[in-house]
């Protein structure tokens, strides 16, 4: 589900083809899905989206620098955690 507090980013992780998709003002009207913003990045690229074109505008993929629960649980996170 969209952020409801943070204008409707949204998040869609592909594990199969690992993909992640970042979208902005998601909504679902009539039983489907819009945005006004969308854009796509590997996620086994940096996490930087060429010339910044990301759905929060900073440049960098929504899920970089998030704190997943499985480094919560090895109480180990090696990577830098990121504000938006």
């Amino acid at each position: 589900m969209p952020d409801p507090q943070d204008d409707g980013h949204m998040v869609i992780i592909d594990l199969a083809d690992r993909i992640e998709y970042d979208l902005w003002q998601a909504k679902k009207t009539n039983g489907k899905w819009e945005a006004s913003w969308g854009n796509f990045i590997s996620l086994d690229s940096d996490g930087i989206y060429p010339y910044g074109l990301s759905a929060r505008g900073s440049g960098f993929a929504a899920s970089l620098g998030l704190v997943w629960p499985e480094e919560i649980e090895a109480e180990s996170i090696n990577h830098a955690l990121f504000f938006s």
